[in-house]
């Protein structure tokens, strides 16, 4: 019934979705393989109806009113029976994709993003990427050459790795910037945006400078996590420095006191002077935090 007017292709493809719809009613309770067939029928016989360069548009009006077949099965162009020139169109089976995509599930995308892969469709660059990162994983992780990395798997890798570094950094900056905050070891600046900029190609944001601010967190949070230990021994030999009982007697004795007042007495007074100085919680945090700050200078200072 050749149609040459917009509103007669969309009263095809409105006739043509109900009829489907009734196909799956009717032949509900036969086999899938069979209801698949019918429904390609009725596509093919309405697209022989059609103009060839109609054919184009009504199959895109009718997917996106009539994506999915019962249980899951697309009714795309490609499963209809359509000309042969146009399953041979780049042009033609990409547009069907794209009217694929919103009714397919995860596991049907990621089966369709193998598929592609495997006939070497994927970009090239994200290729590469992938075959890059997946030769450093099994470098860094020893496994042999004969073991296959899942590009899939690789992909959630990277995701997951992204992920935490862009939640890690800025809370180690945070951590560092309370314990010492007139500290010259610094950021550089907003990690998420030089990320940002650097995924969108812009020339200000280049790999290095990712490496490097990279390089500076790693130092920093190696430094600290060594400090814990180090720390840990200095704070001991500054108490044992200020209250171990042979340097409470030689305090004492360099001090000039009341001949009446007991050595004993004067070893506790002086003691409680002490304490009253080093023992208490502001004092304790600040001093810890000093042997944090001086450590991770210095650490970060050697390896630089």
């Amino acid at each position: 019934m050749g149609i040459n007017e917009q509103n007669s292709i969309e009263e095809c493809v409105s006739k043509t979705a109900r009829r489907l719809r009734l196909i799956q009613v009717d032949f509900a309770d036969e086999n899938e393989q069979s209801r698949v067939e019918y429904l390609r029928e009725e596509i093919d016989r309405s697209l022989k109806t059609l103009m060839p360069e109609q054919k184009k548009v009504f199959l895109k009006r009718l997917l996106a009113i009539f994506p999915v077949c019962q249980q899951g099965a697309v009714a795309t162009p490609s499963t209809a029976h359509v000309d042969g020139d146009q399953v041979r169109d780049p042009d033609f089976v990409v547009c069907c994709l794209e009217e694929m995509l919103p009714s397919l599930t995860e596991d049907q995308k990621r089966l369709l993003t193998r598929r592609l892969d495997d006939l070497g469709l994927a970009p090239k660059a994200k290729q590469g990427g992938a075959c890059e990162f997946g030769q450093v994983l099994k470098d860094q992780l020893h496994l042999g050459g004969e073991s296959d990395i899942k590009s899939e798997q690789v992909a959630s890798l990277e995701k997951l790795s992204t992920l935490f570094m862009l939640k890690l950094g800025p809370l180690a900056w945070k951590a560092w910037r309370k314990l010492s905050p007139r500290s010259s070891i610094r950021s550089s600046g907003n990690f998420k945006s030089l990320v940002g900029r650097f995924v969108r190609g812009d020339t200000n944001a280049s790999e290095q400078a990712v490496e490097e601010e990279l390089l500076k967190l790693q130092r920093l949070i190696a430094g600290m996590m060594a400090a814990v230990d180090q720390v840990s021994k200095r704070f001991a030999e500054g108490h044992l420095d200020n209250f171990s009982p042979k340097e409470i007697v030689d305090k004492v004795q360099k001090e000039r006191g009341s001949a009446f007042v007991s050595h004993e007495v004067k070893c506790w007074r002086k003691y409680s002077e002490l304490a009253d100085v080093y023992m208490t919680e502001n004092s304790i945090t600040l001093k810890l935090r000093e042997y944090i700050a001086d450590y991770v200078e210095s650490a970060v200072s050697l390896n630089q």
